[in-house]
């Protein structure tokens, strides 16, 4: 905390949103995030921040403030890479951000393994439908299924992955397995939600178009659409690399496989600059490897089946 400026502490709080948010990312009280603020604002003769006990507000001053800060905070980040490029160690603040989807627990767990490995490191990991503007919000790599339109921004493919209709033996058993994209109809659908943030009520065919789907469990997570699945509780759409080691064994069986599905590219987004900072060249080359896997399983851990989660 002694080594972030003001400025810095301004351009935190606002994009935390609140002060204790603030103060629990950088680990240090509320009561130091408010005596910091207050004499920033007492050195600017301005009040930059309206806060009441259910909202916080930037003030006219705040807004035309906090423009000049980001990018001063910027050329901070900046510095402190210059330096730390001399020796190549890792070191500084490494900001991530991830849309809800079937990456998040792969990038969890590389970004615990890239902590053990950089004890000079502080790791931030947002989990956000939200399109973070990575040069203004100061983060260091983006997962972005589309490439950027913004052409400071570089898209670096990590992989290529196929999204696969599946279902546990034990649900297909019950219900019968679909023979044609229009069955899906008469069958219990898990869906995650779209980028609006409701539920998807259409699924992509290989050959074009979309097919109507129905359910009762929607998440925005991969991970307990995944188990939902092997409990029996529908039919998924989920990437292959998640399900391998579930339908490697007969826990889960493919369905529709000609018809139903799309392929998706993820790429890993940073802001453009001559020379990458040791802390993302070195986070980029520990998960390019593990998100081209065949099998997620090695990384995140089997599913447990539904006998296991019965015990």
């Amino acid at each position: 905390m002694n080594s972030i400026t003001d400025i810095e502490l301004f351009v935190r709080i606002v994009d935390s949103g609140t002060l204790a948010a603030a103060a629990a990312s950088l680990g240090v009280t509320r009561s130091t995030v408010a005596r910091r603020l207050a004499q920033l604002e007492r050195q600017l003769e301005v009040k930059l921040l309206i806060r009441t006990p259910r909202r916080m507000a930037l003030t006219p001053a705040g807004k035309e403030y906090l423009g000049y800060a980001r990018r001063i905070a910027a050329d901070i980040r900046r510095a402190a890479e210059a330096v730390s490029r001399v020796d190549q160690v890792p070191r500084g603040v490494l900001k991530v951000t991830s849309p809800p989807g079937f990456t998040v627990d792969v990038i969890a767990s590389v970004l615990a393994e890239y902590a053990h490995r950089y004890p000079q490191t502080h790791v931030e990991f947002l989990v956000t439908s939200r399109l973070v503007d990575l040069i203004a919000e100061g983060y260091d790599v983006a997962l972005r299924i589309t490439p950027p339109e913004d052409s400071a921004l570089i898209a670096h493919r990590a992989y290529k992955s196929r999204l696969q209709a599946v279902a546990s033996a034990a649900y297909l058993d019950a219900r019968g397995t679909p023979q044609s994209a229009a069955d899906l109809s008469e069958h219990d659908c898990i869906r995650a939600f779209n980028s609006s943030g409701n539920p998807r009520s259409r699924w992509p065919l290989i050959a074009g178009g979309s097919v109507a789907v129905r359910g009762r469990v929607v998440s925005n997570s991969m991970a307990a659409l995944r188990r939902a699945v092997v409990a029996g509780l529908g039919v998924g759409l989920l990437p292959v690399e998640l399900v391998a080691h579930e339908t490697s064994r007969g826990l889960l069986r493919p369905v529709l496989t000609e018809l139903v599905g799309v392929e998706v590219t993820v790429n890993l987004v940073f802001p453009e600059r001559l020379h990458l900072a040791p802390r993302v060249r070195a986070f980029i080359d520990m998960a390019i490897p593990v998100l081209r896997r065949t099998d997620w399983a090695e990384v995140v851990g089997p599913c447990p089946s539904v006998d296991r989660l019965a015990e």
